[in-house]
């Protein structure tokens, strides 16, 4: 069996300032990618001359340039779909691969070039230093899990937004076969696209961190946190897709279960941050009414809480991207 190739893709907006940092981490890896796909999503900032200065550095890089910006999802289908190896990594334009971290990935990739998808570790680095490792909390060895083992230990038992996604490898010829990724899923796209391959073909793990996911505010999955209604859009169309394009790899109760506790996941962090910025525009209002009623401004906060969550519980999520919807 020939040798499976590695595309590493990275769509990119604006994001000039850390871009060079996580280009030259993927291009100088002990295992080089054999084609690196930059599309610059239509940006307005120093993007364009810089990839032409780490274009004319590393010969393996492709540019690609939309005259306006597509958004996330689009953009992501988009360069998946001009890339061509047997593996594809998505290498984000603010995150910095590891060293040695394509190696332990395509080492996998030869014994299990069957596999939807081969993932590892993330570091994660928020603005104010503290870090942890994400890893699928079930799995502490390099494994092969089928569909099966892959439901079970991992989509059955993690929290239903959890992603490795920054830490995968994707099948190209299986994600195709898929339908690519869904942008009309956002920043979402790329998680759902990595559970269905490995509900189709299933997963390899190899327990090694793969790249530092620095938390940016600006970044495109943290500006979906705040949009509840966007968030809720996803779940929905997240769902519509297990239902319908993919229903023969979902079952159906783990659709009910998995769509009940996201929604209710995005709700009651979206309610969190309501009641901090609720918080805050009430203090104010007490420090210029020092005499106001406390129970009065309890009950204002009491009635917006409770009327912003019935609203958002009771809002289905807009599917009219889908012309059967």
């Amino acid at each position: 069996m020939p040798t499976p190739t590695l595309s590493v893709v990275t769509p990119t907006y604006n994001r000039a300032r850390s871009l060079e940092a996580a280009v030259v981490a993927v291009c100088t890896q002990s295992r080089p990618p054999d084609e690196y796909v930059i599309l610059d999503d239509g940006s307005t900032d120093e993007t364009p001359a810089l990839l032409a200065e780490l274009a004319a550095r590393f010969p393996m890089i492709r540019v690609l340039r939309n005259p306006r910006p597509s958004g996330a999802g689009p953009a992501a289908h988009q360069v998946v779909a001009a890339a061509t190896g047997t593996f594809v990594y998505g290498a984000a334009s603010d995150d910095v691969v590891v060293p040695g971290a394509l190696a332990a990935l395509m080492g996998l990739a030869e014994v299990y070039p069957h596999a939807g998808i081969v993932c590892g570790q993330i570091v994660q680095h928020a603005a104010d230093g503290v870090g942890q490792t994400l890893q699928p909390s079930r799995w502490s060895v390099p494994l092969y899990a089928d569909p099966e083992t892959f439901l079970r230990e991992y989509l059955q038992v993690e929290k239903p937004g959890f992603s490795l996604c920054g830490a995968t490898c994707y099948h190209r010829e299986a994600l195709a076969a898929l339908g690519g990724m869904p942008g009309e899923l956002g920043h979402f796209c790329d998680t759902y696209a990595a559970r269905t391959l490995g509900l189709a073909h299933g997963v390899a793990y190899v327990p090694t961190p793969v790249v530092v996911w620095n938390i940016d505010d600006d970044s495109a999955s943290q500006a979906a946190a705040r949009d509840p209604r966007g968030m809720l859009d996803i779940a929905a169309r997240a769902e519509h897709l297990m239902r319908k394009q993919h229903a023969h790899l979902y079952p159906d109760a783990f659709v009910r279960e998995w769509t009940r506790r996201y929604r209710e996941q995005i709700v009651t962090q979206a309610l969190e941050a309501f009641r901090g910025s609720l918080d805050r525009l009430l203090a104010a209002r007490e420090a210029s009414l020092p005499l106001a009623d406390e129970a009065v401004t309890g009950g204002l906060r009491a009635r917006a809480l409770s009327a912003l969550e019935a609203c958002w519980r009771r809002y289905p999520g807009d599917l009219s991207c889908y012309a059967e919807a």
